[in-house]
């Protein structure tokens, strides 16, 4: 997946992480994700917002390691 290197739009965001609008504003709502800045008439978050989410969310998979069978 290629991330823009200018700001996205709500529905840029959504798109990229496959999400409602509804689930966004709970994620910021929540504290999950980081609130957009207001530019004019519209919200917008920067695309390292969304790397930043995307590590957090990824960061216990990556550093995931079997566990030893027991037997």
């Amino acid at each position: 997946m290629s991330i823009p290197t200018t700001p996205l739009k709500k529905a840029d965001v959504c798109k990229l992480l496959g999400i409602s609008p509804r689930t966004l504003d709970n994620l910021v709502r929540d504290q999950k994700f980081p609130p957009g800045v207001r530019i004019g008439r519209w919200t917008h978050w920067s695309p390292s917002a969304i790397d930043h989410y995307h590590a957090r969310l990824f960061k216990m998979q990556e550093h995931w390691t079997p566990t030893q069978s027991r037997g």
